[in-house]
């Protein structure tokens, strides 16, 4: 996804909504789903903001983990709830203004 250079911005993806699977992990590895981007805000160590699942209704935290390297800030995204099973992982180029988000789910052995 896109997002310009303001310092707050409200936007939701529109990828095919994916029914969650009943153990709370995905059918497959490589699905995509609907984000809804909440509360993005620019700080000099790069974006932070909320990220909203619309298929689960899972809300994610995100935050950098540091400065921006060569104009890339990357971070991690954390529920509240349950941070241990599921998390997510951001990487925001600045000049681009492109977010790419990644989810990662603890599935025993799947």
């Amino acid at each position: 996804m896109q997002l310009g250079d303001s310092t707050s911005a409200h936007l939701t993806t529109r990828q095919k909504l994916i029914a969650p699977d009943p153990s709370g992990c995905p059918g497959s590895p490589t699905a995509y789903s609907s984000w809804h981007v909440d509360r993005w805000r620019r700080i000099d160590t790069g974006p932070t903001f909320q990220l909203y699942a619309l298929a689960t209704g899972e809300t994610f935290t995100c935050q950098p983990s540091g400065a921006p390297q060569n104009g890339v800030s990357e971070g991690t995204c954390r529920r509240g709830s349950d941070a241990s099973r599921t998390t997510a992982a951001f990487r925001f180029n600045t000049e681009s203004a492109l977010l790419k988000v990644t989810q990662f789910w603890n599935c025993g052995n799947t």
